[in-house]
């Protein structure tokens, strides 16, 4: 795994979690719905979290997980929104500019069941 210069600032931000007031619920309203995703995934990210978790999911698990948010990253992102928000390419000082071309670049290849996921970029 890359590890983060100590000097550059996160890429990645969590903010919406530490600022969201009110209960995490689903079902009321779209507004909340979207509101308590955010919160949710964000909490379900933490570092912490997957640290803990990670090793006790099973290979079948962790594989679902990717496939259904790879799905909807496929789904409901551009090429470049992709570069730009998922995989933050031209955010560092000297790093490649987003693609803003179109087409998908998310790798997916099954074989034998199993699929593999490559992030293209970095």
């Amino acid at each position: 795994m890359l590890e983060r210069e100590s000097s550059m600032p996160p890429l990645h931000r969590h903010e919406f979690a530490e600022n969201c007031e009110g209960m995490i619920a689903f079902g009321y309203s779209r507004e909340d719905d979207e509101r308590s995703l955010i919160a949710f995934l964000q909490k379900f990210s933490d570092d912490d979290l997957m640290q803990l978790l990670s090793p006790r999911l099973s290979d079948q698990e962790i594989d679902n997980l990717v496939n259904l948010l790879m799905g909807l990253l496929k789904k409901h992102l551009s090429d470049g929104e992709y570069h730009r928000y998922f995989l933050k390419e031209g955010q560092r000082p000297g790093s490649e500019p987003s693609r803003e071309d179109g087409g998908s670049s998310i790798r997916d290849d099954t074989t034998d069941g199993h699929s593999e996921r490559a992030f293209p970029g970095r």
